[in-house]
């Protein structure tokens, strides 16, 4: 389905300049099929400068490769909003006509509502990123216990299978090694410690995928509830909350600061970042971020809760 604009969008993306980092190495890795890696690139590039539409429609190209077309519709939405009458609005609107979506917004009010929504799509990246690096560390934790306990079965085994081809035998006293006259017999043992090492490393293995299951079940369900959040703030940008009437309104929307009003000229907070998480009183616990950009970006405003779980 790209095969119609992909030719021309990838030699203006070539051409353009490049912000960031993380940008670079996503146009590398695409240029080698790379796409997973592209993604993952993109997506950061898009965490530092959310506003940057090349970021969005670069990487819902990836996701294109990658088949997931559902969030590459979005993130051509995204594109698109951020500046329709550019080249990449452009070619984003091609992709979305490809796959028969209508486009978003009308031209009056597309520029604020599409900032809006690539704001929450970047808090959400954010937030995802975030949930990744604590099940990842959670389950390399998991692994290196493992990797340990497997190293020193396996040194273990090396030094019983030794000892059966050792020469003399001191226990109870020294003699020859009466095992190196029956092949057959040193053989079999040899086989038996490798196979009760082979066991054993088998069930550490199997104990470490189940210590490693609830990361990823809680991961999965943090990512779905984001996206879920995410959704419903963009529908209450387009539809009106309730039997009120009143629509989400674009300027000062994100995953944490909404704003429910009439839009009144110079009266409507500015969009931008914030966080507000809880962690457990006296804890002295750090959630990870992603690499802050180059240029510089908005003060981020953050509150920290410290509190006790009441059950």
């Amino acid at each position: 389905m790209l095969s119609a604009f992909s030719a021309v969008s990838l030699a203006a993306l070539m051409s353009a300049p490049v912000w960031a980092a993380a940008f670079e190495d996503g146009l590398e890795s695409y240029n080698s099929r790379r796409y997973h890696e592209a993604a993952v690139a993109f997506t950061k590039a898009s965490i530092q400068e959310p506003g940057k539409q090349i970021y969005r429609y670069y990487l819902a190209n990836c996701l294109v490769h990658l088949k997931k077309h559902d969030r590459a519709i979005d993130e051509y939405r995204a594109a698109y909003s951020i500046d329709p009458k550019s080249s990449y609005g452009d070619f984003s609107a091609q992709a979305l006509h490809g796959y028969h979506k209508d486009l978003p917004g009308s031209p009056a009010d597309s520029h604020e509502v599409g900032k809006a929504k690539s704001l929450i799509r970047a808090q959400t990246n954010t937030e995802k990123y975030k949930q990744t690096v604590l099940a990842s560390r959670g389950e390399l934790e998991v692994r290196a216990k493992v990797d340990a306990q497997i190293k020193a079965i396996d040194e273990q085994a090396r030094a019983d299978i030794q000892r059966l081809y050792d020469p003399l035998i001191f226990l109870p006293a020294p003699r020859a090694n009466p095992l190196l006259a029956m092949p057959e017999l040193l053989k079999e043992k040899e086989d038996q410690i490798k196979l009760a090492a082979k066991q054993e490393k088998d069930r550490l293995l199997k104990e470490a995928d189940e210590r490693s299951k609830p990361f990823h079940s809680w991961k999965k369900g943090r990512d779905a509830a984001l996206d879920e959040v995410a959704a419903n703030l963009e529908s209450q940008i387009e539809q009106p909350v309730g039997p009120s009437g009143i629509k989400l309104q674009a300027k000062g929307t994100d995953l944490y600061v909404r704003y429910y009003g009439k839009a009144l000229p110079n009266k409507l907070p500015e969009a931008r970042s914030a966080t507000a998480r809880i962690v457990p009183e006296g804890s002295d616990f750090e959630l990870p971020t992603p690499p802050p950009s180059e240029k510089a970006e908005p003060k981020v405003s953050s509150r920290e809760v410290k509190a006790r779980l009441l059950k």
